[in-house]
């Protein structure tokens, strides 16, 4: 048996490669938009959620959601949510619009 001096030479083709540049671009758009609205849904409150805001905020009805204090989502609506403070002695829940608690940062406790 004789070796062969004989080099494999492998060459793409420009249709594989635009193929190879599309898959890689279609790639990247389903992983960052699937990142996004992953972390979208992450700050939806749901029932049952326990939650923090970042700062106090005062509401309409001479309520007030405290910084310092957890609180549970009982019901969640298209526009209210209604919640109950953990942390307190009156444990009664309480409607809060759904803006109001969108401006303040909200941490959920998973």
């Amino acid at each position: 048996m004789q070796k062969s001096n004989r080099r494999i030479v492998i060459k793409q083709s420009n249709q594989l490669q635009s193929s190879a540049k599309f898959a890689m671009i279609f790639w990247i758009i389903r992983f960052l938009s699937r990142h996004f609205i992953n972390h979208q849904q992450s700050k939806k409150l749901m029932v049952h959620d326990v939650f923090t805001v970042s700062q106090t905020i005062e509401l309409t009805n001479n309520q007030i959601l405290r910084s310092d204090m957890n609180y549970l989502v009982c019901d969640v609506s298209p526009a209210i949510v209604m919640v109950m403070p953990l942390d307190s002695i009156d444990n009664q829940p309480f409607k809060v619009s759904k803006k109001a608690i969108k401006r303040a940062l909200i941490r959920k406790d998973m």
